[in-house]
């Protein structure tokens, strides 16, 4: 069982899985929204994770021969490859790492890394830096995250069709002058999901998807709201799944 009481079946992993298995369930629906999108994809990842003193530590550091390490202690090399503000009341060291995203690293033991790619890639990318950072301290061979959580992603997408300007009098469209995007209300959509839309090149982005099923009920309701006329211009190019 994962979090919540997710079966691993139904994991944040799956996400394509699920997609696909939600897809399947409203056949009728993605068969008339599918052709109106150009691409959909996953374009940030958002992962936090912790190393808490539990027995499962208590039993890796007595096998090891090391005291058990709940926390990231700041290390020369730490301070010289972070950038850190020692002033601020939230103060973290954070790595710009070549591969594997952004790491925050919190004092407390605590690490939030945001990054491309997928969510099982955004683990192995926590593993990674969890390695690289044993490796410059002997004592720190217990360090390991005992609990991670991939609480949102954002999806990035856009329309195979350019949009009418006239978008942003809908009464779901809320703009400003000083942003670019246009922020859609979506009415009796899962897991409240607020889509911001850039009309001038048929672009959109999904923020705060905990879920594939909630994703695409945002992504299905914003095509039809972008296109009233019941998807009457065809398009010629498909979507690959996320």
């Amino acid at each position: 069982m994962t979090k919540h009481g997710q079966s691993q079946k139904d994991s944040i992993l799956n996400f394509v899985h699920l997609w696909k298995k939600t897809a399947r369930k409203s056949q009728a629906r993605w068969n008339a929204v599918k052709p109106h999108i150009k691409y959909l994809k996953r374009a940030n990842v958002v992962m936090h994770g912790s190393c808490p003193s539990n027995g499962r530590m208590q039993q890796r550091a007595r096998l090891l021969g090391s005291p058990a390490t709940t926390s990231m202690p700041k290390l020369p090399v730490f301070k010289q490859l972070s950038a850190e503000n020692p002033d601020s009341p939230f103060s973290h060291m954070r790595f710009h790492t070549v591969d594997h995203g952004k790491m925050l690293v919190f004092g407390s033991g605590n690490i939030i890394r945001a990054g491309k790619y997928t969510h099982a890639d955004a683990i192995c990318c926590l593993l990674a830096f969890f390695r690289w950072a044993r490796a410059q301290m002997p004592t720190m061979t217990t360090l390991w995250p005992g609990a991670i959580s991939m609480p949102n992603s954002v999806l990035t997408g856009q329309f195979a069709t350019k949009l009418d300007t006239d978008i942003k009098t809908n009464a779901a469209a809320t703009s400003s002058l000083r942003f670019p995007g246009i922020s859609i209300a979506l009415k009796d959509c899962t897991d409240n999901i607020t889509p911001e839309l850039f009309a001038k090149d048929a672009k959109w982005i999904l923020p705060g998807v905990k879920r594939a099923p909630g994703a695409f009920d945002a992504c299905c309701a914003m095509t039809e709201l972008c296109h009233p006329a019941m998807f009457t211009a065809a398009a010629t190019t498909s979507a690959p799944l996320p």
